[in-house]
């Protein structure tokens, strides 16, 4: 049995653990669960709740975590920016501090291995969010319908992000082994 967890950081992020014992079709949340990553504070003080995400982690003993690649992008703010990388290295710091093994892949890669197309350039930008937003939730959603249940709205998307990433971990078998 692997277990495997796929984290896309962030205060607004999501964290999925997928187990690939038992059938698939059938669910238990031992097989598959996806989460909002747990947060303290309101607003501009909103930040991960690391005691939380431990527990989490301790509780389900992934064999490897696969966390989304983080990097500034144009038009992004500098405070937002910030936030983003603080949390992802916690969460890299978390993972290794309980001595699990941490494998990073790229937005591009992994949504390319589940067939997630870039939006259609002609596209404002706001329609782009929302384009890939609902093609990470139908992914998830047609892989594993009966737990589409944990990322029922477009504002859930970073959970289905999480499994989706999670399934590449699976599938790539990243570092699972040694």
């Amino acid at each position: 049995m692997t277990v495997v967890c796929g984290i896309d950081p962030g205060v607004t992020g999501g964290i999925a653990f997928l187990n690939n014992g038992g059938d698939p079709e059938e669910y238990t949340n031992d097989q598959l669960l996806a989460l909002d990553l747990p947060t303290v504070g309101e607003n501009k003080n909103r930040r991960l709740d690391l005691h939380e995400i431990r527990v989490m982690l301790d509780g389900w003993r992934p064999d490897v975590a696969v966390l989304e690649v983080q990097q500034s992008m144009p038009g992004q703010g500098v405070s937002s920016m910030f936030k983003l990388g603080e949390a992802y290295g916690q969460l890299n710091g978390l993972c290794n501090g309980l001595d699990i093994k941490t494998a990073f892949v790229r937005p591009q890669v992994w949504k390319a291995a589940t067939g997630i197309l870039a939006a259609p350039k002609n596209m404002t930008a706001s329609e782009q969010t929302t384009f890939r937003k609902h093609r990470s939730i139908e992914a998830a959603s047609d892989l594993y319908p009966k737990h589409a249940w944990q990322w029922p709205r477009k504002k859930d998307n970073h959970r289905a992000e999480a499994v989706l990433i999670a399934r590449y971990g699976m599938q790539m078998r990243l570092d699972i082994a040694q």
